[in-house]
């Protein structure tokens, strides 16, 4: 069995989680009290030097300056004690914003590494259909906002039951990673692919229309038959039915996966 696919024409970085735009609010607090404790330090030498100068102004006399001995260890230790005072607070104020800084940022990674996670599908690696809705409505929001071509592909494998059946799931996981490193290896890196069911793949392809996405998929097709030649899995060939829909305006994100749908069946018929 081949996959002799006939490809019908089409008739036309995920999102930022609460927890994380906290923590970005929270690390940009932090940027405005680093730049509160300039301000201190600042503040402070101002107040310093102006200090100094209402001792210094009244005893100018004559091009010199002139101060009591008596006032000399006064000003010297109290300048002295006043910088050191500051420069202890403003360090252990920015040691603690350092640290502060650090945590949150750990606490962001984590965030986001978890959210990651919760959208990937575990066996191929692939996003899941959580994440769906939201990548595909950011598409859409990005093709009309550019005017430029979007493309939804529906990929099912053939008879993949019977390959579960035959020869076990764990045969049926292998043949699943292998039909996606076939994707991944002919689809371009901005195109998402999506584990949409079991043995059913969706693909959006951004910045392209119906024609150009069949062509992609006619190299994917290709593939499938030179790895059917030479089988990583004895007794075990994969056949592809494949759907293409292209967005037009005023099409919902429902809508455009119906279509995909609808025409990859069509191509399964084609197979039976």
């Amino acid at each position: 069995m081949e996959p002799t696919t006939k490809l019908l024409p089409a008739t036309a970085e995920m999102p930022v989680t609460a927890a994380a735009r906290e923590l970005e609010a929270q690390l940009e607090k932090l940027d405005g009290r680093d730049l509160y404790l300039w301000s201190v330090a600042v503040l402070v030498a101002v107040i310093v030097s102006a200090g100094f100068l209402a001792l210094a102004v009244p005893q100018w006399r004559d091009g010199t300056f002139q101060v009591s001995a008596r006032y000399l260890p006064v000003l010297f230790f109290g300048f002295v004690a006043l910088v050191v005072l500051v420069n202890l607070y403003l360090l252990e104020q920015r040691l603690q914003l350092k640290r502060n800084r650090i945590e949150l940022i750990r606490q962001l990674v984590r965030s986001e590494a978890a959210e990651l996670t919760a959208q990937i599908d575990p066996l191929t690696e692939t996003f899941n259909r959580r994440c769906l809705e939201p990548l595909l409505n950011k598409e859409l929001a990005a093709a009309e906002r550019r005017r430029s071509a979007l493309s939804v592909v529906m990929i099912d494998l053939d008879d993949f039951r019977n390959i579960n059946n035959k020869h076990g799931h764990a045969v049926g996981d292998r043949v699943l990673k292998i039909a996606v490193d076939l994707m991944r290896r002919t689809l371009r890196a901005s195109d998402s692919i999506v584990r949409y069911g079991g043995d059913e793949f969706l693909v959006v392809m951004p910045d392209t229309n119906a024609q150009q996405a069949g062509c992609g998929l006619q190299r994917l097709l290709g593939k499938v038959v030179h790895w059917n030649q030479n089988p990583e899995v004895p007794d075990v060939m994969i056949s592809l039915s494949v759907g293409v829909a292209e967005y037009r305006h005023g099409v919902t994100v429902g809508e455009l996966i119906d279509e995909a749908d609808r025409k990859m069946y069509e191509t399964k018929k084609q197979h039976a």
